[in-house]
């Protein structure tokens, strides 16, 4: 661990100590869409409930989910107006014959 702070200090990152580098690890891993199970044997953990520990969630994450989901809600009504659109037509197709 001398090693580990001093090597932290000369980087200018006083106080770390190599649990904060393996959650940030887990936490770009997951950022960058990489699979938890791919995540998991580059950081070396071996159960999801550890792995989890180290995959915290920030409330800029939260912002971003609810964006998403807030996109995939407005395309899914968009999509649904669009099929009563298409069923509307159909029927009224259907009626003229």
């Amino acid at each position: 661990m001398v090693g580990t702070a001093s090597a932290c200090k000369s980087a200018g990152l006083p106080g770390r100590i190599p649990h904060d580098f393996r959650r940030t690890a887990v936490r770009n891993l997951v950022r960058a869409g990489i699979p938890e199970r791919v995540a998991m044997q580059m950081t070396g953990h071996k159960t999801r409930s550890v792995f989890e520990r180290y995959n915290i969630v920030s409330c800029g994450d939260l912002m971003e989910a609810a964006k998403k989901l807030d996109e995939v809600r407005r395309l899914g009504i968009a999509a649904e107006d669009k099929g009563q659109l298409v069923t509307e037509n159909c029927s009224s197709m259907l009626r003229a014959k």
